[in-house]
């Protein structure tokens, strides 16, 4: 039994690509590594080549690799260092042509991910300082600041952004949009709500607008030509899709275009200059195309009961890519097109499991005050359905049952 555990634990997978001006990157998860690698190529045929391996960074495997984040011409990459299994995360950037680090070296990245300018000259990024003097564990997320880095200059030199809040029950983040003109601050209430403020990226002096505030509901902002496109749960506990415009930003002129339905919204972004709109339907995963008036143009024809992984892409790019797995299905990315909806399989990895004998099936079983409960049906083509057969049940909520 732990033999064959082994085999299918330990196994090769592979993420779905991000390409930037023709380099694709992406991770790799080796059967024989504890670690995933993030791998680079030049082009869809290109051959591969090692951008990170953090299992090499150290004889104990005490380091590994946090988040990691491509300037747009491809030619950099950030990329956060974690030590000693520790939260904590140090910032680099690599050439990814030599495979060497600049000199330029950000702690306190603990909280960050990286926001790219369009010229690939610098990027956002959300810093706190270390604990020590008036700085304790428990108000560090108060102190924490969006600041600016150029590449090749000094991180101690960053410009400050936005100031902290001096409330260490938010969490402050930001970032630019894609086409360079807005930059955008949001502040985090614990999970349930969100304030968003916004200015024009080209002059740093301008004060900051306030989107929304002091609302109970979540927010976020996607922008592109001239609007924002607002994914929120205010009124909506699905959600639903607002267009503002930045010049009218008051709630009242916010014009609904997708409106709350049955399924749930899950994530809204600009791809291939349309709005891709990932729900939960029925408890598998769902992608459409919008316009951007908020009409529907088609769905993303995904295999049955799955989950996708969201897409990956840019708003100026018909090219996007995502991941899909289920339960008899191991992990598949596909590339599609944004403007005609057509699907091709863009990497996969074989199992040592043959699946060809197995079934699934979604049925749906009432609860004691008559809820209907989806439930997955997972089983031998030929099991008979006869209430002989023994039954693993396991859902979410920390039951885990075995019948």
């Amino acid at each position: 039994i732990a033999a064959r555990l082994r085999e299918v634990f330990y196994f090769d997978a592979l993420g779905a690509p991000t390409h930037r001006k023709g380099r694709y990157f992406y991770s790799r998860k080796h059967a024989d590594k504890e670690k995933t690698v993030v791998y680079w190529k030049q082009g869809e045929r290109g051959a591969e080549q090692v951008l990170f391996d953090p299992n090499t960074w150290s004889t104990d495997g005490s380091s590994g690799l946090g988040g990691w984040w491509p300037s747009r011409d491809g030619k950099y990459v950030a990329y956060a260092k974690k030590e000693n299994n520790a939260d904590e995360t140090v910032t680099y950037l690599r050439d990814v042509a030599t495979g060497k680090d600049l000199t330029d070296v950000i702690a306190g990245t603990k909280y960050a991910s990286v926001s790219w300018t369009p010229d690939s000259k610098g990027f956002y990024y959300t810093w706190v300082p270390p604990v020590g003097g008036d700085v304790t564990i428990a108000n560090r997320p108060g102190y924490a600041e969006l600041r600016f880095h150029k590449v090749g200059a000094d991180p101690a030199t960053d410009a400050m952004v936005h100031p902290r809040t001096g409330n260490p029950q938010t969490f402050l983040r930001g970032g630019l949009s894609w086409d360079g003109t807005w930059l955008f601050a949001g502040v985090q209430h614990g999970w349930n709500s969100s304030d968003v403020y916004f200015k024009p990226a080209a002059d740093p002096k301008a004060p900051w607008t306030t989107l929304v505030a002091g609302v109970p509901a979540n927010f976020e902002v996607t922008a592109w030509k001239g609007r924002f496109y607002v994914n929120t749960n205010d009124g909506a506990p699905r959600y639903q899709v607002f267009a503002v415009d930045p010049r009218k930003p008051a709630r009242a002129d916010w014009k609904l275009i997708i409106a709350q339905n049955d399924d749930t919204l899950e994530n809204v972004d600009v791809i291939g200059g349309q709005l891709v709109v990932s729900y939960l339907r029925n408890v598998t995963s769902a992608i459409e195309i919008h316009g951007l008036d908020g009409k529907r143009l088609r769905s993303i024809a995904l295999p049955p009961l799955g989950t996708a992984s969201g897409l990956l892409g840019t708003p100026d790019e018909d090219t996007a890519y995502f991941g899909f797995a289920s339960f008899t299905e191991a992990a598949v990315n596909y590339q599609t097109s944004i403007k005609t909806g057509k699907v091709r399989e863009w990497s996969r990895v074989k199992l040592p499991i043959d699946t060809s004998g197995f079934v699934v099936e979604q049925v749906r079983y009432p609860s004691k005050d008559g809820t209907p409960i989806p439930m997955f049906l997972l089983r031998k083509k030929d099991a008979p359905r006869d209430g002989s057969n023994r039954v693993l049940l396991y859902g979410y909520g920390g039951f885990n049952v075995s019948l």
